[in-house]
């Protein structure tokens, strides 16, 4: 009966699609235990002529950006948006703790009730009003803290 089993499964996994799923997942390390959680990074799809003002936006790669997928969103004055586990969560930045390293890397943090992510971020590609960065993203609430490289691009 277990051979039998095993032969179906394999069969239905063979037939699954290789696709990346829409949700970008990243295994949390909690710092005194061993196990480990998952935090459910969830895309938010944007039109970047809807976007008015200033703004940032986050994600793993370039491709995503360019496709206009992230899951990181600024206005890089009061709030950011982020999508964890189906929940979109608006916070407030706070604007003691965010500061300018340099002329090209800076660190933002942003809370909220549960959450608190910070951002630390260097510029490579600049100009008038657009920019490309590189860094990481710490996502910290009481369950979990998680730091993810990430890439964005920004401007007013």
């Amino acid at each position: 009966m277990k051979k039998l089993f095993l032969i179906l499964l394999a069969i239905s996994l063979s037939n699954c699609k290789n696709e990346l799923p829409k949700k970008a997942i990243a295994q949390i390390k909690k710092s005194n235990k061993k196990t480990t959680d998952s935090l459910n990074l969830e895309f938010i799809n944007y039109k970047i002529d809807t976007l008015s003002g200033c703004h940032q936006i986050v994600s793993n790669n370039s491709e995503d950006l360019a496709n206009n997928r992230a899951f990181y969103i600024s206005n890089l004055t009061d709030f950011a948006i982020i999508n964890i586990n189906g929940t979109k969560l608006y916070l407030q930045k706070d604007t003691i703790n965010s500061i300018r390293i340099s002329d090209m890397i800076y660190k933002e943090i942003y809370i909220s009730k549960n959450y608190k992510t910070i951002l630390d971020m260097q510029i490579y590609n600049n100009s008038e009003e657009f920019y490309r960065f590189k860094g990481t993203l710490q996502i910290i609430s009481n369950k979990s803290n998680v730091k993810l490289k990430i890439k964005g691009e920004g401007g007013c």
